[in-house]
């Protein structure tokens, strides 16, 4: 393995009173994650970023398709990024991984409403060549290369919003369409956006106009500081430092800094502190803390305790019965092999628990739960309806295996909360799979149902669904059935 830090930076371009752009998403990839295709209708992910500027569907698509796992989403001082400002991300990348070849990126340009930046051609920016070498990659984003996603209807006018008229996310007319150049506003003295004072200067179809530049390439590492056989105590400074226990049961501190630590053999306890940090447990059972930043932790070997905490973090547990904790943000959690426990937090988060007997808790936000194989418990949402957030929808995929499905506590039931508030559930089994409920058989009913164009089955908890079974049929779900637990 070869790990750099790689800083992505974004300087947006427009003028005072010109675009903005909100927190850019990008990838590193082996050269297959295609983000759009012109004249072809937008992913669901892509569609969340050009019409909301949301990155956490696009996130979860990157993570499971499978092309790359370093990914990030860089903010502003105020989470957009507004004309004339910079600003950066650090990661670390294994140069010697494919996977880490090749640079996606996307923002949603504002005013707008389905309006983005993105590069189409998959293999456009390669920053690592075919010997694992680092080239690192400039990018000039023109007006001219401006995106429409098609999503929506452009209604401009009454243009009194940065989202054209949007006081919410997804409140917008659907156009069905296809991905194509923007055309632009409404011309001065129109009514129209360019109208607005504070939007005076954001015609990106004007000659000449540049929406913004993204250079990735490599910074310089801190100090580097190697411990021994035996148990050793080693803190960083402030800067991108790198740490190694080796061998005996250590303590590692980053402090600031975009830091990278490992904990080798032994029973170590890893602590990044602020920045983006890598910290890799090693051999034995170890505990990991990202803290501050958006961090990427490995457990390795052993049964070890993994904790994100602020940022958007990532965290692999490996071998052994680990423990994954992301805490805020909009996390990903891998439990990989063992009979692993996975809690995300805060957050729209991504929870895969890999082979064996895995337990899965999403917490609150929208949140994306795979059990993966064995015989798995998910948990999707953890509070009653009556408190959850209306637009909250969780998917949950058990895998293989016996896997359990639950939608409520003695509580109250997760879902309900309207229309939105649902659990998508995308491979209900009767035949194998249980769910556990709140209330009792006379409450639940369930009938032939689309969602979202897709067919499948709705169960009604008093009427109002709380779950959705994608390609369920009548008689798939019933409310008498041994394989339902109420609680």
């Amino acid at each position: 393995m070869a790990y750099i830090p790689v800083q992505v930076t974004v300087n947006n371009l427009a003028p005072s009173n010109g675009t903005f752009l909100t927190p850019l998403w990008f990838g590193f990839h082996d050269g297959g994650f295609d983000t759009y295709d012109r004249g072809r209708p937008v992913s669901p992910g892509l569609e969340s970023l050009a019409e909301d500027g949301d990155t956490a569907s696009i996130t979860t698509e990157f993570d499971l398709a499978g092309f790359g796992e370093i990914q990030g989403t860089i903010f502003g001082a105020n989470g957009q990024i507004a004309p004339s400002e910079t600003t950066t991300q650090t990661v670390w990348i294994d140069t010697s991984d494919p996977s880490n070849q090749f640079f996606n990126y996307a923002s949603m340009v504002i005013p707008s409403n389905d309006t983005f930046v993105a590069n189409g051609n998959e293999r456009a920016h390669q920053v690592v060549d075919d010997q694992g070498n680092f080239t690192g990659a400039e990018i000039m984003i023109a007006g001219s290369q401006a995106l429409d996603a098609g999503s929506e209807i452009n209604d401009e006018l009454p243009a009194n919003t940065a989202f054209f008229g949007q006081q919410t996310p997804n409140t917008g007319v659907d156009e069905n369409g296809v991905v194509q150049l923007a055309t632009g506003f409404q011309p001065v003295g129109s009514g129209g956006i360019l109208d607005d004072p504070m939007f005076a200067n954001a015609d990106y179809t004007a000659p000449g106009f540049q929406i913004a530049s993204i250079s990735v390439e490599e910074v310089a590492f801190g100090d580097t500081l190697i411990g021994g056989s035996g148990n050793d105590f080693l803190v960083a400074d402030n800067g991108n430092d790198l740490l190694e226990g080796l061998g005996g049961n250590d303590t590692l501190f980053g402090e600031g800094g975009n830091d990278y630590l490992q904990g080798g053999d032994g029973r170590d306890s890893l602590e990044g502190g602020a920045g983006n940090d890598l910290i890799q447990g090693g051999n034995g059972n170890d505990t990991l803390w990202g803290r501050d930043g958006n961090d990427l932790l490995e457990g390795g070997q052993g049964d070890d305790s993994l904790e994100g905490s602020a940022g958007y973090d990532t965290l692999i547990g490996g071998n052994g019965n680990d423990t994954l904790w992301g805490r805020d943000g909009n996390d990903i959690l891998r439990g990989n092999s063992g009979n692993d426990l996975l809690q995300g937090g805060d957050g729209d988060d991504l929870l895969q628990g890999g082979n064996g007997n895995d337990t899965l808790i999403g917490g609150s936000g929208s949140d994306t739960l795979v059990g993966g194989d064995g015989n798995d418990i998910l948990i999707a949402g953890t509070l009653p309806a009556s408190v959850n957030l209306p637009g909250v929808a969780d998917v949950m995929t058990g895998g293989g295996g016996s896997d359990e499905f639950v939608l409520g506590d003695a509580n109250g039931s997760f879902y309900g909360n309207g229309e939105q508030n649902i659990a998508m559930i995308s491979d209900w089994n009767s035949s194998e799979d249980r769910m556990q409920l709140f209330g009792g058989v006379s409450d639940y009913s369930a009938r032939a149902t689309q969602m979202n164009g897709t067919s499948g089955l709705g169960i009604y908890f008093n009427e109002q669904m709380v779950a959705f079974a994608e390609g369920g049929q009548v008689g798939d779900w019933v409310a008498n059935a041994s394989y339902n637990t109420y609680v």
